[in-house]
């Protein structure tokens, strides 16, 4: 064998070794690759966990706060009719004629619109 001949075989030689070498890494990257990709959907889904508990919290508080409100307005709202009732109440005793007449009224206009 000539000396091109065997550079040239151990030229192959080589370059058979470099592409397993290079076949092993590339399987190594891969593996690293899919790791690292897991660990991230991990965390990210952990933020998504949290953002959506805030959320909750927040529409919790949001939901309690409305529910005071509207109990608040319908204290209030209860508060006035009864100064309303206790007024017309009053109103009725001190002129009852008043009272009626003004009931009379309100029963003719009632008639003429249902009818």
């Amino acid at each position: 064998m000539t000396d091109f001949d065997s550079t040239v075989g151990g030229g192959a030689e080589d370059v058979r070794d470099d592409l397993t070498k290079l076949r092993s890494d590339l399987g190594k990257l891969s593996d690293t690759v899919a790791q690292l990709v897991k660990e991230e959907a991990a965390a990210q889904a952990e933020k998504v966990r949290e953002a959506v508990g805030t959320a909750r919290g927040q529409v919790t508080d949001a939901a309690g706060s409305i529910a005071r409100a509207g109990s608040g307005i319908a204290e209030d709202t209860q508060a006035r009719l009864e100064t309303l009732s206790s007024e017309l109440e009053e109103s009725v005793r001190r002129s009852p004629l008043t009272a009626l007449v003004a009931a009379g009224v309100a029963g003719m206009i009632i008639g003429m619109i249902t009818r």
